[in-house]
């Protein structure tokens, strides 16, 4: 995930919704499982640690005991996992969580796919998902499909930037509606970089809609969706409650 400034939020949005999902009518409390949110950041968030790997759950606020192990949030920051293991603070033998994660970079870092190799001499998930990996990478269309989506991430990061940049210099130069209008190019731009010319009607009503307050709950929920119909329906839906 990209740094929105907001995942604190985003991640306990994602798991209520995960976890109320589960519910139907006459259905008992005691059956719905415990649901575990796993965020794996390109991005240091978490200023309090240098730790890669952080875990939050319900405690009470003084005596610390468990209130439910129903939740559970983790927060994987991989610039510093990055970090850690070149100063070889963390290596995927010690670790097997590293090794996995070491696997997303592995395809762009030559000397990350040199030590997994000798990792999965040892351990033979580690080199089953690598031969996996090595397959998909051989099939054009798997290959295509994977540099469309890096395209995209990269396209949405600029999009974000960009709009962002566009935001403050509004708000710097005293136009109050400064922080609609960066959002309002954040949706936009986002829906050009992943749906295309597809989404311009799409973007049209976007750049109708000035009341800030709806426009954030539609930022804060249009980067989860996975099709253009799921776009359109979430922004109606938003503008309907006005």
């Amino acid at each position: 995930m990209k740094n929105e400034h907001n995942m604190a939020k985003r991640s306990l949005l994602y798991w209520a919704e995960l976890f109320s999902r589960q519910m139907v009518e006459k259905q008992a409390y005691e059956t719905l499982k415990d649901t575990i949110t796993i965020n794996i950041l390109n991005f240091d968030y978490l200023q309090e640690t240098d730790e890669f790997h952080s875990e939050f759950c319900l405690l009470e606020k003084k005596k610390h005991f468990l209130l439910t192990d129903a939740l559970a949030m983790h927060f994987i920051e991989m610039p510093k996992l990055r970090q850690k293991w070149r100063t070889k603070e963390v290596t995927p033998q010690k670790d097997p969580l590293v090794g996995w994660l070491l696997m997303l970079d592995g395809n762009d870092n030559e000397e990350i796919r040199k030590q997994l190799e000798v990792v999965a001499m040892g351990d033979p998930m580690i080199d089953r998902a690598m031969k996996d990996w090595e397959v998909a990478s051989a099939d054009p269309q798997l290959r295509e499909l994977y540099y469309d989506r890096k395209k995209a991430i990269l396209d949405q990061l600029a999009a974000v930037e960009a709009s962002n940049l566009k935001a403050e210099k509004a708000k710097k130069d005293g136009i109050a509606e400064g922080v609609a209008i960066g959002k309002v190019e954040t949706i936009c731009q986002y829906l050009e970089a992943r749906f295309g010319v597809e989404s311009q009607v799409l973007q049209e009503k976007i750049r109708t809609i000035t009341d800030l307050d709806v426009l954030s709950r539609i930022t804060n929920r249009i980067f989860i969706v996975a099709h253009l119909d799921d776009a359109i329906a979430l922004v109606q839906d938003y503008l309907v409650s006005q």
